[in-house]
């Protein structure tokens, strides 16, 4: 609306839980002013427990492994986002959109462990500590251009996007033993990731016929993850804390796509389609710092897409599309240095994960009034190149998850 527009928001929740929103919007005329500011503050708690029976290679029993864990956390949130629109005339428009958020907490973890023979006899109970000081952040801006032309819905838009975010985890660990009676341990890690995302999009939208649109454009996407982790142990002789090289490692992960795309739609009485094809070229670059070892995964595809309606009468109607999507790995799913969550518990990737893809075919039905619309479907989506989690025992003791 022209003038000023604004509102106010606030909440209270049980568990201590706070939240509160301010925005507005201020258009003089051709220009259009907006932002928005929130705040939030929670509790946090968490229970994981983990049971297993452990045996060798032959199937034998050999032991019993327990653990349960108590996480607790206070984040408190922020951010806010402020842009403008401007109509240049009745032709030309551009607008920009900054943002910021930021949130950080403490987090306090206590975890018991109880191993116990075949026999049942508690061969191992310790205490682990955890004191993690934590935070996240995000910046971008995003910007666009936009030419309409003299018919209706034929327009030339230009899109740009940029974002940085940083997580940093700095956890502090000590075990204190029970059974057996030792020393008390204390070991550190660090762990940063930074993540730059950056888009191009250009789309021209051109109708045809009072029936018919054909749409066209290209979508560039240049990723990079920066994944850093530190590891560190105090040694019992110096009682100094010294780097440990299994719990440090440095990867970064490089993905660039560029894609054209076209559609295409039109209707014949009762009869409407779409039909679209996507032309995919992408660049993939893991880079293994700590072992001086590059892998590239380049890759060519397509994408088509169909839509197809036939109208039975005003409420009834029968629909049968079909698309070809994909699904990328990301950069924790690629990184193959282990992060240490304890010692019997690491995670790690697979650098030489492939994206995967999936056929979707689906056949429905919709019904339609004023009031609501119902469509029951049929689905069938054949996946393959299947991202699969997977756990794999590294020793007697300790899970790669």
């Amino acid at each position: 609306n022209t003038g000023l527009n604004g509102n106010l928001g606030a909440s209270i929740g049980f568990n201590n839980r706070y939240n509160s929103n301010a925005s507005f919007n201020y258009k003089p005329g051709r220009l259009n002013l907006f932002g928005t500011f929130s705040l939030r503050k929670d509790n946090r708690y968490g229970f994981t427990s983990d049971n297993r029976i452990e045996g060798d290679t032959l199937g034998n029993r050999t032991g019993y492994y327990k653990s349960e864990a108590i996480s607790r956390s206070n984040p408190l949130s922020k951010g806010f986002n402020l842009g403008f629109d401007y109509s240049l005339d009745n032709l030309n428009s551009l607008g920009a959109t900054g943002n910021y958020f930021y949130r950080d907490f403490t987090r306090n973890d206590k975890t018991e462990y109880v191993l116990s023979d075949v026999n049942n006899t508690l061969t191992e109970n310790y205490t682990r500590f955890r004191l993690d000081n934590e935070y996240q952040k995000s910046l971008g801006a995003t910007s666009y251009y936009q030419h309409n032309f003299s018919g209706e819905d034929n327009k030339l838009r230009v899109d740009l996007n940029v974002s940085y975010s940083s997580e940093k985890e700095d956890n502090h660990y000590n075990n204190v033993y029970g059974f057996p009676v030792n020393p008390e341990e204390f070991d550190n890690t660090i762990i940063k990731q930074d993540e730059y995302k950056n888009q191009v999009q250009v789309e021209y939208s051109l109708p045809i016929s009072e029936n018919s649109q054909f749409e066209a454009g290209y979508n560039g996407e240049f990723n990079k993850e920066d994944m850093n982790h530190f590891g560190s142990y105090m040694d019992p002789i110096s009682i100094i804390f010294v780097t440990d090289p299994q719990k440090t490692n440095h990867f970064i992960y490089n993905e660039d796509i560029h894609a054209f795309y076209s559609t295409y739609s039109n209707s014949f009485g009762a009869f409407s389609f779409l039909v679209g094809l996507r032309l995919e070229k992408a660049f993939i670059k893991s880079d293994l710092v700590s072992s001086d070892s590059v892998l590239n995964n380049d890759y060519f595809n397509f994408f088509p897409t169909i839509h197809l309606r036939y109208k039975l009468s005003d409420v009834f109607q029968l629909q049968l599309n079909y698309s070809k999507r994909v699904n990328r790995p990301e950069g924790d799913d690629l990184n193959p240095f282990p992060e240490y969550q304890d010692p019997r518990n690491v995670r790690s990737g697979n650098p030489g994960l492939k994206p995967e893809f999936i056929h979707s075919i689906e056949f429905g039905v919709q019904w339609q009034n004023e009031f609501m619309t119902i469509i029951p479907s049929l689905f069938f989506r054949d996946r393959y190149n299947v991202m699969t989690p997977v756990v794999t025992a590294i020793n007697d003791s300790t899970l790669d998850r």
